[in-house]
């Protein structure tokens, strides 16, 4: 979301913009998460945005993570078929609730 703002009465304004084509909803953990925790400790919904020549244009995997999930350099593991480490680089943007970042797949995958 871009824009928030209240107008008369109960009335909204909501400004979007879309980040990618084909958004996939994916779990991340935290392979550094306590063991005798419960399973869902270390667990965080995050949504991949695979690379696009459509409109819009993202030459690069990126994912939006909520940002009390984010840190530069954090590695976690992306659950699909086979399990992917993924560190996540410098932000592309930044908001209140949640960040667009890039990664990049650790150990080769």
């Amino acid at each position: 979301m871009r824009r928030l703002r209240k107008i008369l009465g109960t009335n909204v304004e909501l400004g979007v913009e879309r980040l990618g084509v084909g958004p996939q909803r994916i779990v991340l953990t935290d392979p550094n998460a306590p063991r005798e925790a419960s399973r869902k400790a270390g667990r965080t919904i995050a949504f991949y945005l695979p690379e696009s020549a459509a409109c819009p244009r993202v030459p690069i995997k990126t994912l939006l993570v909520p940002a009390d999930e984010y840190a530069s350099g954090r590695v976690m593991t992306m659950a699909s078929t086979r399990d992917f480490r993924v560190r996540m680089k410098e932000p592309l943007e930044q908001q209140a609730e949640f960040v667009w970042t890039s990664f990049e797949f650790v150990d080769g995958a």
